[in-house]
């Protein structure tokens, strides 16, 4: 595959990324279905990794669809990788903005005039992906890798709770030195909770709640959403993979976004898949994720896209 640096505006900033284009002299492609990456939440560059790690998740899933004709677009979200912006201060209606203009950009591609258009949402790109196309009448389909049907307070907290889960089985004395510091806080969940309240009170773009600065005009925005109905206006074929141990995300959400969706979707929960695409054969935990990071993600995700797109 060709790998082509790119760049396009989205309001008054410039974001950069990644432009992936199966080769035409193996393949013999014309017109190639495209696919535009759009990342989960946290400040992650076009590959979806970040200094807290690196997941390694669209770069892998472009290699494996140029491999089978299909082309895509990744990108620096705002003030991450190479990109332009204030990632504290950016809100999730401008990533929406952001993902829009990357799908724009995607179709005035010469180095592959594109087929047919997708979009493919990770995590918080799951909300992202079906509100693009439901503005827009030439995205030919959405994917979505990881989703949630909740609101995101009720996944907050979900989440908040199996890390406490976690942490009553954390060996040795660390685990017990973590169990009491946030004992004596008053648990993971109700700082969760507390956090939460603080967010949604604020007026600033980015308040600091104790040594950390967090982005509040994005949870509030996104603390606004009701998932369902973002996902009962979806007029597209619409592809839902979920992973069976996905501690962030409930896979039990996939066949209930289906059934929103209707006929025009199609869902799979992969055995032992978690939320970072690795497959986990241990007891399903976020406290895995350091030693998991270091095989790269399962090919399932990849096959099962290539195989939609094709029969589309």
């Amino acid at each position: 595959m060709d790998e082509i640096e790119v760049s396009f505006k989205s309001g008054a900033e410039t974001l950069f990324g990644t432009l992936s284009v199966p080769q035409d002299t193996e393949k013999g492609i014309k017109n190639p279905p495209m696919v535009l990456f759009i990342h989960g939440s946290g400040p992650l560059d076009r590959n979806e990794n970040a200094k807290m790690g690196k997941l390694d998740i669209f770069n892998a899933l472009a290699k494996t669809l140029a491999e089978n004709g299909i082309g895509s677009l990744r990108y620096d979200k705002r003030g991450c990788g190479k990109s332009q912006g204030n990632y504290l201060a950016t809100g999730h209606f401008q990533l929406v903005d952001d993902g829009e203009a990357a799908f724009e950009f995607l179709k005035t591609q010469h180095h592959a005039a594109p087929g047919p258009l997708y979009i493919a949402g990770h995590s918080e790109g799951t909300i992202i992906a079906p509100q693009i196309s439901n503005r827009r009448a030439d995205v030919d389909g959405i994917i979505l890798i990881s989703p949630f049907v909740q609101k995101l307070e009720q996944v907050l907290l979900k989440q908040a709770e199996n890390v406490q889960k976690d942490m009553k089985t954390m060996p040795g004395f660390s685990g017990f030195m973590t169990r009491l510091v946030i004992g004596l806080a008053g648990g993971v969940k109700n700082k969760q909770a507390k956090t939460l309240n603080k967010l949604k009170n604020s007026k600033s773009d980015v308040i600091r709640i104790g040594f950390r600065k967090l982005n509040a005009k994005w949870f509030r925005e996104l603390l606004s959403i009701d998932p369902a109905l973002v996902f009962a206006k979806v007029a597209v074929p619409t592809l839902i993979i979920a992973g069976e141990k996905d501690m962030q995300c409930a896979p039990e959400d996939a066949p209930e976004i289906a059934r929103i969706i209707g006929e025009k979707a199609q869902y799979h929960v992969v055995d032992n898949l978690t939320h970072i695409l690795r497959l986990e054969t241990e007891p399903a935990s976020i406290a895995n994720y350091k030693k998991l990071l270091k095989n790269p993600i399962d090919p399932i995700v990849g096959e099962l896209m290539v195989a939609w797109i094709k029969q589309n």
